[in-house]
């Protein structure tokens, strides 16, 4: 193990004397301003326009000026569209089918909820914010509603549910769902 130790203290000195001891320093010229390696670097890409924006485009060149640039702003997801929900707990499975609309970050719709031994229509409400969606869904008779909170994605949601019941009883889950229609 010493004699490891003593050989690798003895590379590492040999390491460090060969490099102070070398002629490839970086050199500064002080009339430009500009080292041996910002020359280099320059003069390499000197032919490239990685480095020149469009200001029309915002890319660099050769993207056709009829091409806009998309800002996070642009890229909203919505929640419009029929879904088809499932709703799961230790206990059940529930189905939903809900065609929703969206106006600005509010959320409405209708739809109906199924499980085992009923089907019942409903009314669904919430916000989005971002990729947040917070609904409630509320089926007609009044005697239930679930508040889900959903992380949505193009296309699908997936996230976390509680129920409330009318007689006290409460539950809770996960939601999973898939967009089947999207424009309507």
């Amino acid at each position: 193990m010493d004699v490891k130790y003593i050989f690798l203290m003895l590379a590492v000195m040999a390491c460090t004397i060969s490099t102070a001891t070398s002629n490839d320093f970086d050199t500064f010229d002080v009339g430009t301003g500009e080292s041996d390696i910002h020359r280099d670097v320059r003069e390499a890409f000197a032919d490239e326009s990685l480095f020149n924006i469009s200001k029309t485009t915002g890319m660099t060149p050769g993207v056709p000026e009829t091409a806009t640039a998309t800002t996070a702003a642009d890229a909203v997801i919505s929640a419009a569209g029929v879904w088809s929900l499932e709703l799961r707990d230790v206990q059940v499975s529930r189905q939903a089918s809900l065609t929703l609309y969206q106006t600005g970050t509010t959320v409405y719709g209708s739809g109906q909820i199924d499980n085992a031994l009923e089907s019942k229509p409903l009314v669904a409400g919430g916000s989005l914010d971002g990729s947040k969606l917070s609904l409630f869904l509320l089926p007609i008779d009044g005697l239930s509603v679930y508040r889900l909170d959903l992380t949505l994605r193009v296309g699908s949601v997936a996230g976390s549910y509680q129920s409330f019941e009318s007689q006290g009883g409460q539950g809770f889950g996960m939601v999973s769902g898939i967009l089947s229609q999207r424009n309507i």
